[in-house]
């Protein structure tokens, strides 16, 4: 019998690396330009903050609105509130339906998508300029005047039970569900931040009402535009459509200690009639302000954060025993991750998993060359500029 293997490891340290490679002085550098003439920010009368990329060769604005709420608020029985809450901000709002609005968007040429995550959700939408009135007046009453139909919310809740049984039939997905379910036990972080079917199931009306009302307010609010637009022109937008933006400021964050795991564990979810499994090993990392957070990063990106990395040259290149191997780090304020994935037939996956485990304690007992080192910061420093070559990326990168 085929099985779908989900390896979690004990937390391992790494060895604190030094970032002493320093790229080539140029004869003449340019002078970089001021963070105010790339990203302007100030703080709206709101207490809402303000982020401002402009560009003006087009005549087209990107725009996001995020809320610094996400579903580390959800009550333990509710899972999937804040997502809820979301979802149901553009399936009618002031005087028009869901309908309504959608046709709205279509017609000017637009798209809104509701984006909900562990520790925020984001609006993000954009519009030519000469249609971003309507736009901005039909999304700010989905942000300050929902109406919440009931219809739409069982609609809405339909659709989530749909989409969270179905990912019982998406190995890669539910071999990571249940890794971060294993890794953080009854945390908030072990939780999806789209809810599972229990907790969906018993959300009302009310509690997304009352969700809504404690974390819809000017401090918790962020706005972000890039684009065809200057301050004097946000600020007027934020006034005309915005002003009625609740003033004051989330209840606060109140998370349980993060478990402990000792020693090598193993998670076996059992799909009979696979060829292929899914393979996922790692451990708890630091946080995002720890000091190693860009050592960190260079390490990830050297041992399987890019398909050159050492896990896909070690499990595809030379062995062939997958398509592909890699690494992710994933740090936030809260709680950070360090996984190896890869996806092997299943007849090796034993053999593959134990190719996994011995470079990675490789990895701890072998520092990196002079070579690797320059080699992983030149491709950082330069694969940087693709993070920030748009003003809706730049935008993205500083909020």
């Amino acid at each position: 019998m085929s099985r779908l293997l989900t390896t979690l490891l004990g937390a391992l340290a790494f060895a604190p690396l030094l970032l002493t490679a320093a790229p080539p002085a140029l004869a003449n550098p340019p002078q970089p330009m001021k963070p105010s003439q790339l990203v302007q920010t100030w703080t709206d009368p709101s207490g809402a903050q303000i982020f401002l990329v402009e560009k003006h060769d087009l005549p087209y604005v990107s725009f996001n609105i995020t809320l610094r709420t996400g579903a580390l608020y959800d009550p333990p029985d509710k899972s999937g509130l804040s997502a809820l809450t979301a979802e149901m901000l553009p399936r009618g709002a002031g005087d028009r339906d869901r309908e309504t609005l959608e046709a709205l968007l279509d017609r000017m040429g637009s798209e809104l998508d509701v984006d909900p995550g562990r520790l925020s959700t984001r609006l993000e939408g954009d519009a030519i300029k000469r249609n971003l009135e309507p736009v901005m007046a039909a999304v700010a009453d989905m942000l300050l005047r929902p109406t919440f139909p009931t219809d739409e919310l069982d609609k809405l809740k339909r659709l989530k039970s749909a989409a969270i049984t179905q990912v019982r039939d998406k190995d890669q997905e539910l071999n990571a569900r249940f890794f971060r379910r294993y890794l953080f036990g009854a945390h908030p972080y072990g939780q999806p931040p789209e809810g599972t079917l229990t907790g969906v199931e018993a959300v009302t009306l009310q509690d997304i009402q009352a969700h809504y009302k404690q974390h819809v307010v000017g401090q918790n609010l962020i706005f972000g535009f890039a684009g065809d637009l200057t301050r004097a022109e946000v600020e007027d937008l934020l006034k005309r459509h915005f002003h009625a933006i609740p003033q004051g400021a989330p209840p606060p964050l109140a998370l349980p200690e993060l478990p402990h795991i000792r020693g090598r564990q193993i998670l076996l979810v059992d799909k009979p009639g696979r060829t292929q499994n899914q393979i996922l090993l790692g451990h708890l990392a630091p946080t995002d302000d720890t000091p190693d957070a860009i050592a960190l990063e260079v390490v990830n990106t050297l041992f399987g954060g890019t398909f050159t990395a050492r896990l896909n040259h070690e499990v595809r290149d030379k062995r062939g025993l997958s398509y592909g191997a890699y690494s992710d780090l994933d740090l936030d304020p809260m709680a950070g991750t360090f996984t190896l994935w890869t996806y092997p037939a299943a007849e090796d996956a034993i053999k593959t998993l134990h190719l996994l485990i011995q470079l990675y304690e490789d990895l701890r007992a072998n520092p990196l060359t002079a070579d690797e080192l320059q080699a992983t910061q030149r491709y950082l420093t330069n694969s940087f500029a693709f993070r920030v070559d748009t003003p809706d990326r730049l935008l993205s990168e500083a909020i």
